[in-house]
């Protein structure tokens, strides 16, 4: 599988079942705020539906945007807009109620594809954090070999 899709149990894939399948998408359900991870190196989308809400907390779902997840909510029946208790800076998409499977699709796509964004945006901001250590590392050594004048401290320093 390339992608997992983490839902409450509540939800049920249904309709959208084959083209999850079809696009290496791994369903799995998580029933406790604790479960809410981004797994391995696979991009991580959780689908939170409306009855779910109370029991994954601001605070669990924040942790799992920073670790690279991507949240997508569905709203309650009524509900044309994100609700004030579910902060839009979280979510990769939101859908009124009710959708459809392709929206729903659509939507969950969205959610990989920032979700690999972000993957992609940690490992290049380590690389380049490892980068700027070996210059400093680099530029550090020059110092030293530069400024010395005792051969013997230099031909050291150069072994080392």
């Amino acid at each position: 599988m390339r992608y997992l899709l983490l839902h409450p149990p509540l939800w049920r894939p249904g309709d959208v079942a084959p083209a999850l399948e079809t696009s290496r998408v791994e369903a799995r359900a998580v029933g406790q705020p604790r479960d809410l991870a981004v797994a391995d190196d696979r991009p991580t989308v959780f689908l939170l539906d409306s009855e779910s809400r109370s029991a994954f907390p601001v605070d669990v779902m924040r942790s799992f945007v920073d670790a690279g997840g991507a949240i997508v909510a569905l709203g309650r029946e009524g509900e044309t807009d994100v609700p004030e208790g579910l902060p839009t800076e979280l979510l990769a998409g939101f859908l009124t109620h009710p959708t459809t499977p392709r929206r729903l699709l659509v939507a969950i796509r969205a959610g990989f594809r920032e979700a690999a964004a972000r993957a992609e945006t940690a490992r290049a901001r380590g690389e380049a954090a490892q980068r700027a250590r070996e210059i400093g590392e680099l530029t550090r050594i020059g110092v030293a070999l530069g400024t010395e004048r005792d051969l013997k401290t230099l031909l050291d320093l150069i072994l080392t």
